[in-house]
């Protein structure tokens, strides 16, 4: 019978110092026998690591989801966050049941875990930064809490780099993976509590329910390190409740829960400023739009108020020329006849015919004149028979025949502002005709063309050369008015000879046409 033997040091950890049984020598099949009756009498275990888990698992899957819909990065640290908490579960389910399916995985956990504890250190700084919008709200804690992360950050990645190594002696003291991970536990949560106490102290919204998770994490770390300095020897009756990690599991559900109404608020918070700020553009566009409606208003009042000082001016203008030079026209008059065209020579007495006849046509020529300043009919009956009127007294009194082409029918419904302007922009093309074309025929012709009304003057006189036309002719006058209602205005000589000016003014939804019945 051979003999062998074994050398077995066991020490226990300067936190944890329970979970130690007396040395016992076991055969593998016993020991596989021992294994599977402790394993089965912690069913109740099982089951609440596996829930543990899928929680923890479930919420960093959905709130990855989250991130790739909303584009929130604090849902991408509380991503981390959830993560990094189920590896840390799944040790402490390795740990009490010694779960042996993911032996590959396990003793990494284990080595890792100081590197866990500053990296969830750094997503949970993160994630209150964003979550409570430091930036916005407190500058200065935006920039210290940066700075944290950024250090835990650093030891994150340094103890992931030397955590192979940290199970060999230094100078002859070995290092302790478990008290090294339980004091960088209690840095992180120092410096979170004190974190989260602060905000809450200064009534920060949502810091609230950071706090309670915060407490809740703190008492199960608390409870599982206290719980572990009491040596006690696992037998099968163990209960559910005898088992430090149940605590500290059951804190980072409570944590868990009080993030997820963390976010829930953020969210509703979100939506209500989304609402508050659709409703304030609708009120903004409804005052734009009410604002723009009295500009409108406005203006018409303005136009009116110009359209009646226009008109105004024109009557005093036209009553003065009556009065002052019509008066005096008749006293010229009245002075030749006093004369005695008995005495007058032959000569003489022609040239006082022809005097005579000048003064008359000059009075005639006044009284239209005042007439056309201000016509009264086209206020009463419109633009059209005004301006038929008008050419027709012009034919009347000068050596050219005007011609009028209008449909009433097609043209639509103007307001006084067009109807005057263009009616003030028809006289002077007339008289124009009358002063510089030479002419013995003209027309005038308005028509709709679509979505324009065209008004077209044209001649058979001598023309115009385009370097002849100067500012004398009333052209800038012209222009000026057909930009005062939108119209453009062009003035062309036909290779034939005579003169045409073609006006073209868009017609806006007011300018339609009434509906016939």
């Amino acid at each position: 019978m051979r003999t062998q033997t074994v050398w077995v040091a066991i020490r226990s950890s300067g936190f944890f110092k329970s979970g130690l049984l007396p040395p016992q020598l076991y055969s593998p099949s016993a020991y596989r026998k021992l294994k599977e009756e402790r394993f089965l009498a912690q069913w109740h275990l099982l089951g609440f690591y596996g829930i543990t888990i899928g929680f923890l698992l479930f919420g960093a899957i959905f709130t990855l989801f989250q991130y790739v819909i909303r584009r929130n990065t604090f849902l991408l640290a509380y991503t981390g966050v959830a993560f990094l908490s189920t590896l840390m579960v799944v040790r402490l389910a390795d740990y009490n049941l010694e779960i042996r399916t993911l032996s590959a995985i396990i003793p990494l956990l284990f080595t890792y875990l100081t590197t866990f504890n500053f990296g969830l250190g750094a997503c949970y700084l993160i994630f209150i930064r964003l979550l409570l919008r430091f930036n916005d709200t407190h500058p200065g804690l935006h920039t210290w809490t940066q700075y944290v992360a950024l250090f835990f950050g650093c030891l994150s990645i340094l103890f992931a780099l030397i955590a192979p190594c940290m199970t060999q002696s230094v100078s002859g003291f070995p290092l302790d993976l478990i008290t090294l991970s339980v004091l960088s536990s209690v840095l992180v949560l120092c410096i979170m509590l004190a974190t989260v106490l602060y905000l809450f102290v200064r009534q920060v919204p949502l810091s609230g329910y950071l706090l309670a998770g915060w407490g809740c994490i703190a008492l199960g770390t608390v409870g599982m390190v206290i719980l572990n300095q009491f040596p006690t020897v696992h037998t099968n009756q163990e209960t559910f409740w005898q088992v430090p990690s149940v605590y500290m599991s059951l804190g980072m559900i409570g944590e868990m829960l009080c993030f997820s109404l963390a976010l829930g608020e953020r969210a509703r918070c979100d939506e209500s400023e989304r609402l508050t700020l659709i409703h304030r553009k609708q009120v903004l566009e409804s005052e734009a739009a009410q604002l723009m409606l009295d500009l409108q208003q406005a203006v018409r009042e303005a136009e009116g108020a110009l359209l009646r000082g226009q008109s105004e001016e024109r009557r005093r203008v036209a009553g003065e020329l009556h009065d002052l030079l019509g008066g005096t026209l008749t006293a010229i008059r009245f002075r030749v006849l006093a004369l005695n065209s008995m005495k007058l020579l032959l000569e003489q007495s022609a040239e006082y015919s022809r005097i005579l006849a000048m003064l008359d046509e000059a009075s005639q020529q006044l009284r239209q004149l005042s007439h056309n300043l201000l016509p009264d009919g086209l206020h009463q009956r419109g633009l059209l028979p005004t301006l038929q009127n008008l050419l027709g007294q012009l034919t009347q009194l000068s050596p050219v025949c005007f011609e009028f082409l209008a449909n009433a029918d097609e043209l639509p419904l103007l307001d006084k502002k067009t109807q005057f302007t263009l009616y003030a922009i028809c006289l002077e093309l007339c008289q124009n005709t009358l002063k510089h074309a030479q002419a013995t025929q003209a027309s005038l012709e308005l028509f709709r063309s679509e979505q324009n009304l065209e008004l077209i003057m044209s001649d058979n006189g001598r023309g115009f050369s385009p370097n002849s036309v100067t500012k004398g002719m009333g052209l800038s006058n012209l222009h000026e008015r057909a930009g005062s209602i939108g119209a453009t205005i062009r003035m062309l000589s036909p290779d034939e000879g005579g003169t045409l000016v073609h006006l073209r003014m868009p017609i806006s939804p007011i300018s339609l046409p009434a509906p016939r019945t």
